[in-house]
């Protein structure tokens, strides 16, 4: 699980960003808000998902 501030969660949806949940990285848009298993550029896997599918999945907790 990723741990995140709202603005900053914020701001990866409007930029469309995905996050990797092997590595945790963040792609730099491209990702659908609904996607799952993109390819990751850092990694290389299928798991990148798109910021809201990830929140509505848990892997990301919203912190203050």
């Amino acid at each position: 699980m990723v741990s995140i501030k709202t603005c900053d969660f914020l701001e990866h949806t409007d930029c469309y960003n995905g996050l990797c949940l092997k590595c945790k990285a963040i792609q730099d848009g491209g990702c659908e808000p609904d996607a799952e298993n993109y390819k990751c550029g850092t990694c290389g896997t299928n798991n990148v998902m798109g910021f809201e599918q990830a929140l509505l999945c848990g892997h990301i907790n919203i912190i203050e």
